[in-house]
């Protein structure tokens, strides 16, 4: 797909510094690229990260050999097959104890300060004036 994208605009370092300075010019870019892609801009906050391994393993039995599998049926039990013409084996997945709720959230960490310190030093005299404070603010050394 990114090559698609790419190739819906002059690949060389000037066009892509102009059309990609922030997440919309990204957006114009794959929803441009092709019929069949749309971007979605994620805002801040309207995501929500959660901790899915440790609340399905309280739920849920590991499924040995999951990897030998390539359907897999859902009604009450899993049925399991190799493929379409294979034997079906039905597998208990679910615990007795089943949980309710949600796991806990997951808070994203940002940037750490090496990565601040090279967005900024290097990245950042390529972004359009404008767009520098977004995708590369300052910061401050303490």
């Amino acid at each position: 797909m990114f090559g698609e994208i790419l190739s819906k605009y002059r690949v060389d370092f000037y066009t892509i510094r102009v059309l990609f300075s922030d997440r919309q010019h990204v957006a114009d870019a794959v929803s441009q690229s092709s019929k069949g892609n749309e971007a979605v801009i994620i805002q801040n906050g309207s995501v929500k990260y959660r901790e899915w391994k440790e609340f399905i393993q309280t739920a849920f039995l590991p499924l040995k050999g999951i990897r030998k599998f390539h359907l897999f049926y859902f009604s009450g039990s899993v049925i399991c097959s190799v493929d379409a013409d294979s034997e079906k084996v039905p597998v208990v997945v679910r615990k007795e104890d089943i949980c309710a709720g949600l796991p806990s959230e997951i808070l994203p960490g940002g940037l750490n300060r090496e990565r601040q310190t090279y967005l900024f030093k290097n990245i950042r005299p390529h972004v359009r004036e404008q767009f520098r404070n977004i995708t590369c603010p300052e910061f401050n050394e303490e």
